[in-house]
């Protein structure tokens, strides 16, 4: 550091006036020092992690029991509802320590820190790399990921060699753009669905939720895969390919939150959770090598063009169906769920919000006068209002937490944040 200083005065002196060189070396000198002091007297304000202010834990079993069932404060199953409670009990800074398997956790509320955070990120940063599934890419399933295990549940040099591989693809707005058409037939047969689904009193049943999912995943397996998976169909046999799809995503959401937080029995033995867990994984894995297979065959050799689907020009520029597998499969894990609950808070807003939701409905009716036309990139452009509701939406609903470990030594005050050192944590990040 002290060497890229002194190279970057010389070079500044080099090319300045005499008097401009002293007053440009004085104004430096000073700017360091006063960060100096701003540094220190922060570090010796800091406090002790162990003040931050969280639940406390028994001895031994720590806070542990908190996410056991019936004795438990916290349901899993429902993490956004934790996350408010955490915040409003203890404020914007909140850690739970003392979980058996697991090292203290460090939630963060305040959207100056997480800022500075991710502006002090590396190159590479450090996420948690979710135990289950590093031990599912690293241990059980070794033979098949071998050294491309993705880029969900890995982080380092393997997570950037991967996305290095797949980033240019996937990030085309060209690319997204082939989809609107694909999308918008398998929405209207989701509309189909909902038809289906109304009672009496034109009302859709509770389990809602549950439908989301299926037309999330009959989505992002559109794109990821290159093929319709039959999900929103009617009449699913319960034998049927689409019914093993549709329970594995459920085996998959269901255990997901159980092995992850709770003690981590399922390092000593095979627990129930974990065995659904395990299957539904090797479902979405046996799902994605199949439909790939598929693809190669059908490619026979052909090279990417203007009109390549993703897994066209995944398969294209990498050459190996294995790379396009896993990230079809990081796909269908982090989408499915992220998606259909973007979709349905979106929809709560709304119907909380009737006044908005009669500006989105105008807005509809001039940008698609016939509900029946296809829905085009020029209609989509014409709809900023819908944007800016799915935009809000996230602003206020959680879908998705960021997590980073080990990275951040201490949190600067803003305001009246209090300033905590920390050792060794991970980190939740609240968009």
């Amino acid at each position: 550091m002290l060497a890229s200083c002194a190279w970057g005065l010389a070079a500044r002196q080099a090319r300045a006036p005499l008097w401009s060189r002293a007053r440009s070396t004085v104004s430096i000198a000073l700017q360091e020092i006063t960060a100096l002091q701003d540094s220190t007297t922060a570090s010796r304000e800091a406090k002790p992690f162990t003040e931050v202010p969280g639940p406390k834990g028994l001895p031994i079993i720590g806070n542990s029991w908190r996410f056991l069932p019936v004795v438990g404060h916290y349901d899993i199953q429902k993490l956004d509802k934790i996350m408010w409670q955490l915040y409003r009990d203890f404020g914007k800074v909140v850690r739970v320590g003392g979980l058996l398997g697991h090292p203290d956790l460090l939630f963060v509320f305040d959207a100056d820190l997480v800022e500075q955070i991710f502006r002090r990120e590396e190159h590479m940063p450090h996420r948690p790399s979710m135990p289950s599934l590093h031990n599912y890419k690293h241990v059980l399933r070794k033979d098949f990921f071998g050294d491309t295990p993705g880029v969900i549940g890995v982080h380092g040099q393997k997570w950037h060699d991967f996305r290095v591989q797949v980033q240019q693809v996937v990030l085309q707005p060209a690319v997204a753009r082939q989809y609107i058409s694909p999308l918008n037939d398998i929405a209207n047969d989701f509309m189909d669905r909902i038809d289906l689904l109304r009672d009496s009193n034109s009302e859709l049943p509770g389990a809602f939720l549950g439908e989301l999912y299926k037309w999330a995943l009959e989505s992002i397996g559109r794109v990821a895969l290159d093929s319709r998976l039959g999900c929103l169909g009617a009449d699913i046999r319960p034998e049927s390919e689409q019914q093993r799809i549709i329970d594995a995503m459920k085996g998959f959401f269901e255990n997901v939150s159980v092995v992850e937080l709770r003690s981590p029995f399922w390092r000593l033995v095979a627990t129930p959770s974990w065995k659904k867990y395990i299957n539904a994984l090797d479902t979405f894995r046996e799902l994605c090598m199949e439909r790939i297979n598929a693809a190669v065959e059908r490619l026979d050799g052909k090279k990417e063009h203007e009109g390549s689907s993703l897994l066209e020009r995944v398969l294209d520029r990498t050459g190996d169906p294995k790379i396009a597998a896993t990230m079809a499969l990081d796909l269908l894990l982090v989408g499915i769920d992220t998606t259909s609950v973007s979709l349905a808070s979106t929809l709560n807003m709304l119907a909380r919000n009737p006044e908005k939701q009669d500006i989105l409905y105008e807005e509809l009716k001039q940008a698609m006068p016939d509900p029946s036309q296809p829905t085009t990139e020029s209609v989509l452009n014409e709809m900023p209002f819908l944007r800016a509701c799915v935009k809000e939406t996230l602003r206020f609903v959680t879908v998705f937490y960021n997590f980073r470990d080990g990275l951040i030594d201490r949190f600067f005050p803003r305001q009246n944040v209090p300033c905590y050192y920390r050792k060794w944590t991970q980190l939740d990040l609240r968009r």
